[in-house]
């Protein structure tokens, strides 16, 4: 995984949700595992990346609607 690709996540849930703090709690991930994620201190695992996502993806098409 890239760090241009984590970057850009970030952006997208910050972006999605107003911040990593309200989106922790949307997507039910904790929001210390978003900051190291943020801050370069640790990468998401392949299950919390997915789930990430697809909670990303749903929340889009609510908005689509």
């Amino acid at each position: 995984m890239s760090k241009e690709f984590l970057k850009n996540l970030i952006i997208k849930i910050e972006a999605t949700f107003g911040s990593i703090r309200d989106a922790s709690k949307v997507l039910n991930v904790d929001y210390t595992t978003l900051w190291r994620w943020k801050n370069g201190k640790h990468l998401p695992n392949t299950a919390t990346l997915y789930a990430v996502r697809k909670s990303l993806d749903e929340h889009d098409s609510l908005n689509d609607s």
